[in-house]
């Protein structure tokens, strides 16, 4: 990771991901307008009745400067234009929505990014990046000033839900809820990785977390549907099960979210789990039983994050997919060759639902491939 001095020679009272110069100030090049078009075809292909079509784009990374307006403009329609020609039943935004910075940078990238996505009933949820404190822990020197509490993300980029149908935790309000498309049969559950004990808000930083209202909350109402329902899961991230073997995780970044992936397996196979995952303040009691429960079909499990498309299989046979990030910057993480004056400057998936079939298309949208999925 860049020191700050090397995060502040770049100019950073802007603390995130530079996009390159464009060499052009077109909203909607002949480029975009034939990655539609292909897209569209793939779709379409695939669509039918009983299928269901989702939009999910992830890290964003939202800036006023750095290009990010007109290439966040030019995906924007590519989408609309894809939305007008095949059906797509949700956009999910899956977090790290804006770069970090002083408080009113931060904000008005709230703000900027938010009328982009005005027309669109879009469902974000929170990532690590949203909260800003990585800009008081890397930039300030550990000190609290910039950060904002899950009230005010809400207010800057939350508060629209309640009028989609969004439901929160009633005892225990925070930036994880779900939604139902009763028509579909589907249930769409956002969780938040982010949401850390409350003792930690104003002392330091804590990098991925969950409190044990949001656990208690997934346990008996989230996933309390009724029988057959078809559940799509999104998180910022989540452990990946390859790195969690015997009880443990074997990755730093996912040693306090790992227990997910248990709770998960558990409720599809209709099994039981009471088990105490952390320690300290950090420490969280898993207790349900499935077994005599009715319970929905878990699809699969979507994430961005680590700015790379990845896909694993939980031990019960549940996917983890993985979207690599939105945006094109100076130095990509992901490997995928990104171009200005090309498709690949801009990533994000169609994701069409084959209930049938049980297969999930993920159509690309500019840099990177197609993937087909199986649960």
């Amino acid at each position: 990771m860049p020191t700050v001095e090397e995060f502040k020679e770049k100019g950073y009272v802007y603390f995130g991901y530079i996009s390159p110069e464009l060499s052009s100030s077109d909203v909607y090049p002949d480029y975009v307008k034939e990655c539609v078009d292909d897209c569209v075809n793939k779709i379409q292909k695939v669509q039918n009745r009983n299928t269901i079509t989702i939009g999910i784009m992830a890290d964003t990374h939202y800036s006023h400067n750095f290009n990010h307006n007109i290439r966040v403009t030019r995906a924007m329609n590519a989408y609309r234009e894809i939305t007008k020609r095949v059906h797509s039943d949700k956009l999910i935004v899956a977090g790290d929505f804006v770069n970090d910075g002083y408080m009113d940078y931060k904000t008005l990238g709230y703000k900027e990014f938010r009328a982009h996505l005005k027309e669109f009933d879009y469902l974000p949820v929170n990532g690590n990046h949203d909260e800003n404190s990585i800009w008081d822990e890397v930039i300030q020197a550990e000190v609290i000033e910039n950060r904002l509490n899950s009230e005010q993300v809400y207010n800057l980029f939350f508060n629209h839900l309640p009028s989609l149908g969004a439901k929160f935790d009633k005892k225990n309000p925070g930036l994880y809820y779900y939604i139902d498309n009763e028509n579909r049969n589907i249930r769409y559950i956002f969780l938040d990785i982010c949401d850390y004990p409350d003792i930690h808000f104003n002392t330091w930083y804590m990098y991925m977390a969950m409190s044990q209202r949001q656990i208690d909350w997934l346990i008996n109402k989230a996933l309390d549907v009724k029988e057959g329902t078809d559940i799509i899961i999104t998180a910022h991230s989540f452990a990946f099960p390859s790195k969690i073997k015997d009880g443990t995780v074997t990755d730093k970044d996912d040693d306090r979210i790992y227990y997910l992936n248990y709770i998960l397996d558990a409720y599809k196979n209709g099994g039981r789990i009471q088990q105490k995952f952390g320690n300290d303040e950090f420490e969280v009691n898993v207790e349900a039983d499935f077994s005599n429960r009715k319970r929905g079909n878990i699809i699969g499990c979507f994430a961005g994050h680590y700015h790379k498309d990845i896909i694993e299989y939980s031990d019960a046979g549940i996917p983890y997919i993985y979207i690599a990030n939105f945006m094109m910057y100076h130095e990509p993480a992901n490997g995928l060759e990104r171009l200005d004056g090309d498709k690949s400057e801009m990533l994000f998936d169609l994701v069409t639902i084959d209930r049938d079939k049980k297969i999930i298309y993920l159509t690309r949208v500019g840099a990177g491939d197609d993937r087909i999925v199986k649960f």
